[in-house]
């Protein structure tokens, strides 16, 4: 028979969520889904506690609540001990006449429970129907970072926020090519684009000219069916459409200094951003960003000392501090949590959450002969 904790344990693995974002999401505490994940239900107080959690837990992973709670009450009728057996034990104590009432009382208890279940499951199942639909769409996978980068498979659907709205990218075929279906404009149409494989596209989910994200395909895998997708939201400046090819504004390996004064980024009135002017100097030293988070960020960046990008989670109260000699570059996938100081001045990278990307470098100013600690943005 199906193991309850199991089902939960391996169906939360697959989405890719940790059990400390299932509690944080659920509002479920973590001891209570580990108990739940391990069958040990003796640390809670009443059986209509553990119904209740074991019902959100299911909808919040996709499951079917009212197959989970059977699935516990099937296990949990397995574990009690049998009558029949405690009887027969007794049948030499105990008169025909004293065990008779005790039989009857047992039935009749016995089909009470069973009524009782049978109304529980199937009264609210189709009141549940709605709220299953609902959370079918929410439990998909959300891209909330910069980038995400993972093996797909043909069906496989994940939720795009864009501004206040959210789109669905669904796989619909991989091969040599991957077939993309994808939610577009204020509607929500449904527009197909072929990507090849080890190749790239921009995509515009909301149909106002400025690409969304970029979208790329690599390693496809005959025996799975499956393809590596990466989606990421540096797409470089605006295009005319979902099919456009990226042509970023800012080289990443433009040189730190001889940068004119007024610096032009390529990109859309709506989204440009002037670069900031942290402060001036003689020499171009050693500086520091200092980042104090106030909610969960993903955060990528790659200081002129290394030669890879680094990437993580931060939550509230947690620090991260950079060092560079000339140029550090950071994303933020939700700046408004970002407390930032660059040098010890603060500097206000976005707002809650909005997706930026900022290089910090030194440039010189050949009219003031001076170098420049600037935050340029990067699109």
């Amino acid at each position: 028979m199906e193991n309850l904790g199991e089902k939960f344990r391996q169906t939360r693995i697959a989405k890719r969520i940790t059990i400390e974002q299932a509690a944080e999401e659920t509002c479920i505490p973590k001891s209570s889904l580990e108990a739940m994940e391990n069958e040990d239900y003796s640390q809670f107080p009443a059986e209509i506690f553990l119904t209740g959690f074991i019902r959100n837990y299911a909808i919040y992973l996709g499951l079917n609540p009212n197959e989970m709670i059977a699935l516990y009450r099937s296990r949990l009728i397995q574990e009690q001990p049998i009558p029949v057996e405690q009887l027969l034990s007794l049948e030499k104590k105990i008169s025909v006449k004293k065990i008779f009432p005790i039989v009857v009382i047992l039935i009749v208890v016995a089909v009470l429970i069973a009524a009782a279940a049978y109304f529980f499951i199937f009264s609210e199942s189709d009141e549940l129907k709605p709220v299953v639909e609902t959370a079918a769409v929410s439990n998909l996978p959300l891209f909330d970072g910069q980038f995400i980068e993972q093996k797909m498979k043909a069906d496989d659907k994940i939720r795009i926020p864009v501004g206040e709205d959210e789109f669905i990218l669904t796989v619909k075929e991989i091969g040599g090519n991957v077939l993309f279906e994808y939610e577009s404009g204020a509607e929500k149409t449904l527009v197909e684009t072929n990507i090849p494989i080890n190749e790239e596209k921009l995509i515009d989910f909301n149909s106002d000219g400025i690409a969304d994200v970029k979208i790329s395909t690599k390693e496809f895998d005959s025996v799975s069916q499956t393809a590596l997708i990466r989606i990421s939201r540096e797409v470089g400046e605006a295009v005319l459409s979902s099919d456009a090819n990226p042509q970023p504004s800012v080289s990443p390996e433009s040189e730190f200094i001889d940068i004119p004064t007024d610096v032009e980024i390529s990109a859309p009135e709506s989204r440009r951003v002037e670069s900031i002017i942290v402060e001036t100097s003689s020499v171009a030293n050693p500086f520091s960003i200092d980042i104090v988070f106030r909610d969960r960020c993903f955060v990528r960046y790659k200081l002129d000392t290394e030669d890879d990008f680094v990437e993580g989670f931060f939550r509230n109260n947690q620090r991260l501090k950079l060092d560079g000699n000339m140029r550090i570059y950071l994303s933020l996938s939700n700046a408004g949590v970002a407390s930032v100081k660059v040098n010890g001045t603060d500097v206000q990278l976005g707002t809650l959450g909005q997706v930026v990307s900022r290089e910090a470098q030194w440039a010189f100013n050949h009219q003031r002969n001076l170098y420049e600690l600037r935050i340029i943005p990067r699109y």
